[in-house]
């Protein structure tokens, strides 16, 4: 187990902002879709930032920006990496992808 005392090279806080900023560099605004909304995606990383699942959590209520949201994560990998002591050997995580024109 790693101990707290570790001084990761960056900590959870700062990963989160480069992760949704790789992510939201990574989105496309998808034809066909409607208008605007926010999609809760869930998806699952490995140590080294490549992506493993990635499922719908909340709808926007339009299936074309749900779909495009899902398939975001899997694109963008690899994301960038967790930071040591980070969830185990995978990590779980929630994040909303706002779509608008």
């Amino acid at each position: 187990f790693p101990s707290s005392s570790q001084t990761p090279s960056m900590s959870p806080a700062p990963w989160r902002g480069a992760l949704m900023a790789h992510l939201n560099r990574n989105k496309r605004y998808p034809p066909g879709a409607a208008g605007s909304g926010t999609v809760t995606v869930a998806f699952t990383i490995n140590r080294a930032g490549q992506v493993t699942g990635s499922r719908l959590l909340r709808s926007s209520g339009d299936r074309v920006l749900d779909a495009e949201a899902v398939a975001l994560p899997r694109r963008a990998s690899p994301v960038p990496a967790p930071p040591p002591g980070t969830g185990g050997s995978t990590l779980g995580l929630a994040v909303p992808i706002r779509f608008s024109r």
